[in-house]
């Protein structure tokens, strides 16, 4: 994330803590960018790999369970994407390929859960202020 964006959010942040009634705005745009964030670019060094695992992290990334990815699901997804599955394969074994994805997905949703709790709690302080003014 570039620098300029970083101390926008930052500030966006200390806006909302001191004037919590605009909690709703808030959010809506803190979710708003985070999707926005997520369709134009790609951090980097996800998980500090090389790029040829990029196409499995965006796959992981757009499946909308709660639960950690199965070994079926990733054998069809890998059959359905052949080039992928050649570099992968000839990198790595096929317990290390099927270990690696499921615990990137379970990183992945602890992140997502994370991002939730921390909203949870934002907006629940927010009422808690709100009412006790």
């Amino acid at each position: 994330m570039p620098r300029s964006e970083l101390i926008e959010r930052l500030l966006s942040i200390q806006n909302y803590l001191r004037f919590p009634s605009q909690t709703l705005v808030f959010f809506l745009h803190l979710l708003q960018w985070e999707r926005e964030a997520s369709q134009h670019d790609l951090p980097p060094a996800r998980f500090q790999r090389t790029d040829q695992w990029i196409p499995v992290y965006s796959w992981l990334e757009s499946l909308d369970t709660d639960e950690v990815v199965k070994s079926k699901d990733i054998l069809d997804w890998l059959n359905d994407n052949p080039q992928v599955k050649d570099q992968l394969c000839s990198r790595h074994s096929r317990y290390h390929l099927m270990h690696y994805i499921k615990k990137c997905h379970l990183k992945i949703l602890k992140r997502r859960e994370k991002k939730v709790m921390i909203l949870r709690y934002l907006v629940f302080q927010s009422l808690v202020f709100e009412c006790s003014v």
